[in-house]
Formats: C-alpha cells, structure tokens, sequence
C-alpha cells in the first residue's frame, strides 16, 4: 500500500510521532512518500533537495522512514492541490494526512479512492 503524509504543518507538528508511524510502515513493506506542495514556478529539483534537507534535521531519512519525497510545484494554491490529488489517483495512495482544508479537498476530489485524513489545526 501507499501511504503519503503532508510536511508543513504535518509532520512538521510532531515530526517523533511520524517518524516511528512511517519507520513502521517502511518496515511492514509499505511505500510511504513525504508529499508537500510549493506555489512557486521554480523548478521542483530545487524543492526536492530543500525538502529532504527538512526531513533529515526531523531525523526521518530516505530509505528507513520514507520512500521519497514528492513536491508537487504550480503558480497557484488550487493547482498545488489538483496536483497533489493527481499524483495520490495516479500512484493509488490509499491513506494521506493533510492540514490544509484546500489541499484536503482537491485529493477528496480527485482521487475519491484516497482516504484523507485532515489534521484539525490545519489551514483553512
């Protein structure tokens, strides 16, 4: 199965409780993927090493705690979440945690199959 949780405001929040929930899925022989969002026009390359720099000081390392990290990058907010709802139908993630409500809704949306978890202090 494929599990993803959301950086900012996610993991970020009590970045212990998901270093052992990921650790164990990893172990169990689950994907799990860190998947974020940026509105920005950069390039994701950028993101991606910005990214796992961020993880690797909450102590989660590729390979033990995750599979990879995902950074979905587009000019707006909507398109931060059709994307991140894209990548969750076309990659069959059955389980993601989100904060934000946007973000929450667009993987609601799109990939229906996808339980989405929102964290109650997340962005509106």
């Amino acid at each position: 199965m494929i599990f993803c949780f959301d950086i900012d405001g996610t993991i970020s929040e009590k970045p212990g409780v998901y270093r052992e929930i990921m650790k164990s899925l990893v172990q169990s022989g689950h994907i799990v993927y860190p998947l974020t969002a940026m509105q920005d026009s950069v390039a994701r390359d950028h993101y991606e090493s910005m990214r796992l720099e961020q993880l690797m000081r909450m102590g989660l390392d590729r390979g033990v705690h995750f599979t990879d990290v995902v950074v979905c990058v587009a000019p707006t907010l909507e398109g931060c979440g059709d994307l991140k709802g894209k990548f969750c139908k076309n990659k069959g993630v059955v389980f993601m945690v989100e904060d934000t409500a946007m973000y929450a809704e667009s993987i609601e949306r799109i990939s229906p199959e996808t339980l989405c978890l929102r964290m109650p202090n997340g962005l509106q």
